[in-house]
């Protein structure tokens, strides 16, 4: 909260800003974070072998990244019913989402040890940017989001990871590592 000094006029105050906060040291190598620096996906996802576990969950998350940001980029679309689909989309799956994230989580904790999750949320940020990026240059975007939440919405939920790996229109696997 700004502090604030009294002005000549009785009983009023201004706020006076605070002082900026000093830079933190980036490790060398460390990609940009702000505004004006794009990181894509591949740059900070881990770099370790993968389970197939960790392929599938990744790819699940990459399904549901792309349908959230296809949710919020195109709800507003008098024909289509995106915000309903994706909220049966996280209806339906939601149990099996979060296994999937447990799963991608346990990759990001044995290559980033106690720095698991903040590595793991820049990842996730990093990667719903680059879709949402995508997503604005792609011809007639959210007619086929809206395709992709009819079909998702039609499997069967310990199907998704399956459906995950071969859905059209998502950003493929970043994990480009060797599986373990």
């Amino acid at each position: 909260m700004p502090s604030r000094k009294p002005t000549a006029a009785a009983g009023t105050t201004v706020a006076m800003p605070r002082p900026a906060l000093p830079a933190l040291p980036v490790a060398p190598g460390a990609p940009k974070i702000g505004p004006g620096n794009q990181i894509q996906a591949d740059v900070v996802a881990p770099t370790i072998c993968r389970k197939p576990a960790e392929v599938s969950a990744d790819d699940v998350r990459r399904l549901q990244t792309e349908l959230m940001v296809a949710a919020l980029r195109c709800h507003k679309n008098p024909d289509l019913k995106i915000a309903d689909k994706y909220n049966a989309f996280v209806r339906k799956f939601s149990p099996e989402m979060v296994k999937q994230t447990k799963a991608l989580q346990a990759l990001f904790k044995r290559q980033f040890g106690t720095a698991y999750m903040k590595q793991f949320d820049i990842y996730v940020t990093a990667l719903a940017n680059e879709i949402s990026q995508r997503g604005g240059k792609t011809y007639d975007y959210c007619k086929v989001a809206d395709g992709l939440l009819d079909k998702v919405n039609a499997v069967k939920a310990e199907e998704l990871g399956t459906f995950s790996a071969t859905a059209p229109m998502v950003v493929r696997s970043s994990l480009n590592g060797k599986t373990c």
